[in-house]
């Protein structure tokens, strides 16, 4: 006696079911991004370089009515010099 084994329309439903799913988690959650790019330059070489994105997400998140706490300035990560950051990679 065989096993018993699915219908190949199960099997084909079931893999579009999962195909949907896995193109719908990579697709874009945002539905606006600006990038915001900061260079110093002092006429020589950069001093500095940063990079950062303001985006809107399409869903909305429901916290309960919690504020959302923002960081302080000393718990911001700390901007590297590009300068630096080339002559160390270069030595």
């Amino acid at each position: 006696m065989e096993p018993w084994r699915p219908n190949r329309f199960f099997l084909f439903i079931t893999v579009l079911i999962i195909m949907l799913y896995c193109i719908q988690s990579m697709a874009d959650p945002y539905k606006h991004c600006e990038v915001k790019k900061i260079v110093t330059y002092d006429g020589t070489e950069i001093v500095s370089a940063e990079i950062s994105f303001v985006c809107e997400s399409k869903y909305t998140i429901d916290n309960g009515g919690v504020d959302v706490v923002q960081l302080t300035k000393n718990e911001l990560p700390t901007v590297v010099s590009l300068s630096e950051f080339y002559n160390e990679w270069m030595n």
